[in-house]
């Protein structure tokens, strides 16, 4: 959920409200209310109206969930980097005076006694991972292991410059801590439990000793939508495929041309997989494998995407044609990204496509080669393949 902004809730007791149900009452309806987490697209500039979060975090509601999210911002924690995360989310429990411990893998384990008269209340388990989704806007040059997060505030959002904000599950791993330290919340017994590497592989929660878990009942703080509690998952697959191709001389009077499809919005694979986004990679092979039948195209390089769970917002090959199919190549590209414009006018209006000259690379993929592989990039799913009959808009 990377990119992401999150919409400030209106809410006199926002962390109140998810402690009703953390606390497993007695009686009366759970209450859940949350920030609404959007897009993992790296955010452009901000609204002329924004300020800093730190600036403000302090007047807003909870604040002490807002203080907490905005010192998180300042701490590096890509996907399996989560060193420097770790220990502050340790170090924080450890000064409010937690009982807190790290697994081998960075994982970080957190417990609050019950409040008085809660004793006997069953163990609840809540959960958040601390690693986020790092993806920049095109052309920045942030470092996302040393360099801490802009994040700022406008027009009703929290969201970052230029980058993901880490909301998905920062602000997770500040609503828990900021529970566990609101003496208003009567609760029984409490363990927080922090998960490194969700984004990419689950390898943080795999890796935990149910030993180490306390309690009866878990709760995941980790989702999109406010007011609802998801009781099931479809789950997800990664699949890593690999192969070796052959390379073979650049034949004489070939020209180098690199061909790119960008522009697009991104968004995270789970929670925007049904706006209409492009996807630049699957794009750029269904060009290449049409271009690859009207003219005698050899690839060098393609690559694409930043990460697994994120909409491939742009994508490039390197590739050689015959010079004297140069410019009516080029011409190709260029009708083919007015194509792609109309096609996602709605959906992702900015996309395109387009041809720059370069050199000629020394080494082409063979003939053969190419042609599987550009049939495999042309033929991974992508995007909704059917809707629910039985629940609108699932």
């Amino acid at each position: 959920m990377g990119g992401i902004s999150g919409r400030l809730a209106d809410r006199r007791r926002f962390a109140q409200g998810i402690a009703a149900a953390f606390a497993v009452a007695a009686s009366g309806p759970l209450d859940f209310r949350g920030v609404v987490l959007a897009q993992a697209t790296p955010e452009g500039p901000p609204v002329p109206s924004s300020k800093p979060l730190a600036d403000v975090a302090a007047t807003m509601d909870p604040a002490p969930v807002w203080e907490i999210f905005e010192d998180l911002t300042q701490v590096p924690r890509p996907s399996h980097h989560e060193e420097k995360v770790s220990a502050w989310v340790a170090e924080w429990a450890r000064a409010h005076d937690l009982e807190t411990s790290v697994d081998d893998v960075g994982n970080v384990f957190v417990l609050a006694p019950a409040t008085s008269g809660m004793e006997d209340r069953p163990g609840v388990i809540l959960q958040a991972h601390m690693d986020m989704v790092a993806v920049a806007a095109p052309g920045s040059a942030h470092d996302f292991l040393t360099e801490p997060i802009e994040a700022v505030v406008g027009d009703g959002w929290v969201s970052a410059v230029d980058t993901t904000l880490g909301a998905d599950d920062g602000i997770g791993v500040s609503l828990i801590l900021g529970l566990l330290t609101d003496a208003t919340v009567q609760h029984g017994p409490l363990q927080a439990v922090f998960t490194v590497n969700e984004e990419d592989g689950f390898t943080g929660v795999n890796a935990i000793d149910p030993s180490a878990l306390s309690g009866s009942i878990l709760i995941n703080v980790d989702s999109e939508e406010d007011w609802v509690f998801t009781i099931g998952s479809a789950g997800g697959v990664y699949v890593d495929a690999s192969g070796a191709w052959t390379p073979a001389p650049a034949p004489n009077g070939m020209s180098g041309i690199v061909v790119t499809v960008g522009g697009g919005q991104g968004g995270h694979s789970g929670t925007e997989i049904n706006a209409g986004r492009a996807n630049a990679n699957t794009l750029l092979a269904r060009l290449l494998d049409d271009a690859s039948r009207q003219f005698d195209l050899r690839l060098s390089t393609i690559t694409g995407g930043d990460r697994y769970n994120a909409i491939p917002m742009q994508a490039s090959a390197l590739l050689a044609v015959p010079t004297d199919q140069s410019a009516p190549f080029t011409a190709f590209v260029n009708a083919y990204g007015a194509a792609i414009a109309r096609e996602y006018a709605i959906g992702d209006p900015q996309v395109t496509a387009s041809a720059t000259d370069a050199p000629t690379p020394a080494e082409l993929m063979a003939t053969e080669d190419q042609k599987h592989v550009l049939a495999m990039l042309h033929a991974v799913p992508n995007g909704v393949i059917r809707m629910s009959d039985a629940l609108p808009g699932k």
